[in-house]
């Protein structure tokens, strides 16, 4: 029913927009400076609206009524002449618009829209109001209260509505977090949003790439530290880089800690084989504390036709603490009380070498080269004791190495097409030895490969963009000699049709397989208490995932809206089964049957007493249903959240609220009851300084979240505190240092994650 209302309301503004379409006449030209250059991204007014932008060679096209106009070229820096066309009859082909540079060069003057809806992207020009209360651009992107897209300064992430990762990048570069955590805000001229993203990013939830100005020479110093109190953690990041000509220097070096208190009680049936037994858990105490050390150099050269980034990065991981004290009392065919205690910590430590070179040819075909190595040394430890049974103990280590290699070439037309073919390698060796209770070594292998060719166009009489990628993927897994091979048809497919420059409408698909857990890629049975144990499964296959997203963006002066409907089925899914054999509870991973899932999304942002009072909001209605021979099993909910800002004055102040809600995860598989959360941040900003203090969840401790599922062998109900989520008081403050006049962004970015397969029975 749903999918048919979207089809009708499709329809039905095709049909208007072809109506309105009738009696437009074409109009298309070059804007060139005053010595013949081309300018890209210039706005193109007629009457004092934008219908159009520039392209690389300064081409721009658009329909327009046969009526008389005046048409005008604004981009910050440059001056236009200003062309009347009197009662045009037809097509208008080769208009010529003559810019000149403007001596105002380094201030931002925003004279056209500031949200720009085109064929392949949408264009968003910040504020001086956005910049002056942002450091980064995490911050700045949040502050511009963009309805579909979400964005965390403290996570470091960017993402659409859907939930889905936008990639980042800074002048057309790939940027990692740190990069855009360190890009000063100021610096930023526009963004760049690609809703349908081709190329080598097909997945991706999106694009953006962040604009900036272009100096001479310089660099950049940066500082952050953020320390929370009632939540016991601290952030801290250093940055520094230098750049002259072609060539750019940055180093890059972090440090986090925390220590989190997470309790939890259950109340739990199992249905062994003698009987049934039932469990009450209620916590003592709990401590997970946490070191992560990070350290990064890295080396540019870039040029108008090329450019090379290599890297060489170190990452440290540690919980040297991760314990849970539970008083458990036994009812049934056991009756007693126990004390039991969990204990484990962990370490980790991996060295990564990358290299991506770019290399522009003709100035029409695009050639990428990636690749990387790393090899990482984990160690685990972990006992589990209670009152009445013998200890269990399991000790691993594990070395492992991992190899990626990209290509990606393509060709572009005249037609404003381009072809080409995207080639991916990852290769994953693991070394794993256990001992304590279990004896046992294993060496896992892992590849996957994939080729995908791909056609895209632009069809800028219509407004229209819109990408096919289709080929192969292989993976291969060979687990102490045993192999598996699995192909598998990939692709994706999606476009984006700009309906005027206010409002669009974008689709994205695919047909993909996604790779399993390697953890669980084994035969291994680790017990994790008296009757329960973890095991692996070798004939763990790959899920095949189908999906849908459609999307309407608009903006109406003030009010920015998007609404959204996703559709996505996983088949063959992988959850977790749980069974009993003599007495134990068994755990691991399967493939059973599928999983459906539709999300209308609705998002809407509005801004009042010039832009000072900023409201934001959004709703998502979600429609699940687990099918299969396991489990057959749905859920319906709603939720939503509020968010109000309020600047002035160099102070900015911003109140958040989300609402309960209840949801479904189809891999543990477990419903979800999920408490409110609110927040509060004040934030002070005097040029290159931010000094920000918040409270979230401030009126407890703990926040508290239940999960319940019935699994047939295992009846779960269990309420989780997590102190992580609860109250939460903090202080953060940032330092940029400009020095010299520099040539790019900062180019800090970091990805401290270790490669890990060790399977852990808690």
């Amino acid at each position: 029913m749903l999918k048919k209302i979207f089809t009708i309301i499709l329809a039905l503004t095709t049909l208007v927009a072809n109506a309105q379409e009738i009696d437009l006449i074409s109009v298309s030209g070059k804007v060139l400076t005053d010595t013949k250059e081309p300018v890209s991204d210039a706005q193109i007014m007629v009457n004092d609206s934008v219908v159009s932008v520039s392209d690389a060679s300064g081409t721009f096209s658009f329909r327009i009524h046969p009526a008389s106009f005046y048409i005008r070229a604004v981009k910050d820096g440059y001056e236009s002449e200003r062309i009347s066309v009197m009662n045009p009859t037809r097509a208008i082909t080769d208009l010529l618009i003559t810019m000149m540079r403007s001596n105002e060069l380094n201030e931002v003057v925003v004279t056209a829209s500031p949200h720009i809806e085109t064929a392949s992207k949408a264009i968003w020009y910040p504020s001086k109001q956005d910049q002056q209360y942002s450091t980064n651009g995490y911050q700045l992107v949040d502050n511009m209260n963009i309805p579909d897209i979400v964005s965390s300064n403290h996570n470091q992430s960017i993402n659409v509505m859907s939930g889905q990762s936008v990639q980042c990048l800074i002048n057309g570069i790939e940027a990692q977090p740190d990069e855009v955590a360190t890009l000063s805000a100021k610096d930023i001229v526009r963004i760049e949003f690609q809703r349908t993203p081709g190329g080598k990013y097909v997945g991706k939830g999106g694009v953006m790439n962040f604009i900036t100005r272009q100096y001479d020479y310089g660099g950049n110093v940066y500082v952050s530290a953020d320390q929370g109190f009632a939540y016991q953690y601290g952030d801290y990041l250093g940055f520094a880089n230098y750049k002259k000509g072609a060539l750019t220097l940055s180093v890059t070096g972090s440090f986090k800690w925390n220590r989190e208190h997470n309790l939890s009680s259950s109340n739990n049936i199992y249905n062994l084989n003698s009987g049934i037994m039932t469990q009450a858990i209620s916590p003592i105490n709990a401590l997970l504390s946490s070191r992560n050390t990070y350290g990064r150099f890295k080396i540019s050269h870039a040029k108008n036709n090329h450019s090379l980034n290599v890297s060489v990065e170190l990452a440290a991981n540690n919980a040297p603490t991760d314990s849970t004290s539970s008083l458990a009392s036994y009812n049934g065919i056991l009756e007693q009380q126990s004390i039991s205690s969990r204990h484990s910590s962990s370490n980790a430590l991996s060295p990564k070498l990358d290299v991506d070179y770019t290399l522009y040819i003709n100035g029409n075909q695009y050639l990428n080269i990636t690749g990387s190595a790393s090899y990482g040394r984990n160690r685990y430890s972990g006992m589990f004791s209670e009152t009445g049974f013998d200890d269990i103990v399991t000790e691993s280590k594990e070395h492992n190495q991992s190899y990626t290699g990209g290509l990606a070439y393509y060709y572009y037309l005249k037609n404003n097409g381009a072809l080409g073919v995207n080639i991916n390698h990852t290769s994953k060796i693991y070394s794993d030895k256990y001992w304590g209770n279990y004896d046992s070594q294993q060496k896992l292998n892992t590849g996957y490969t994939s080729a995908l060719i791909q056609w895209q166009q632009t069809l800028s009489p219509l407004n229209l963009f819109y990408y096919v990628s289709a080929g192969y993927s292989y993976t291969n897994t060979d687990i102490n000699g045993k192999r598996d091979n699995y192909w598998n048809p990939v692709i994706y497919y999606g476009g984006n049709y700009a309906i005027n420059h206010n409002q669009s409408i974008s689709l994205n698909g695919n047909y993909l397989h996604t790779i399993f857990s390697p953890e669980y890629k084994n035969d291994l049975v680790l017990p994790s208490s008296f009757f329960q144990a973890t095991v692996g499964n070798p004939d763990l296959g790959v899920l095949k995932s189908f999906q849908n997203y459609l999307t309407y963006n608009a903006t109406f002066n003030k009010f920015r809206m998007s609404v959204s409907y996703d559709f996505m089925v996983y088949l063959d899914n992988i959850t977790n089964k749980y069974y009993i054999k003599d007495n134990i509870l068994y755990k691991t991973l399967i493939n059973d049957g599928n999983f459906y899932s539709n999300r209308i999304i609705f998002s809407a942002s509005y801004g009042l007493f010039n832009n000072s009072l900023r409201l934001s909001g959004h709703s998502i209605a979600e429609f699940f249903h687990l099918k299969g021979d396991e489990y057959d099993c749905k859920h319906n909910g709603i939720r939503g959240s509020l968010s109000l800002a309020y600047y002035t004055r160099g102070w900015s102040f911003k109140a958040t609220y989300t609402t309960p809600y209840k949801t479904f995860s189809m891999s543990d598989p477990a419903y979800f009851k999920n408490k409110c959360q609110y927040g509060a941040v004040i934030t002070w900003n005097h040029n290159n300084l931010q000094i920000e203090a918040g409270a979230e969840n401030f009126a407890n401790k703990y926040r508290s979240n239940s999960r319940y599922f019935d699994y047939g062998s295992w009846n779960m109900n269990t309420v989780d505190r997590f102190s992580s989520k609860g109250r939460n008081i903090y202080a953060s403050v940032t330092y940029t240092l400009p020095y010299g006049k520099k040539t790019d962004s900062p180019d800090a970015s970091y990805q401290s994650t270790i490669n890990n397969a060790i399977l852990k029975p808690f």
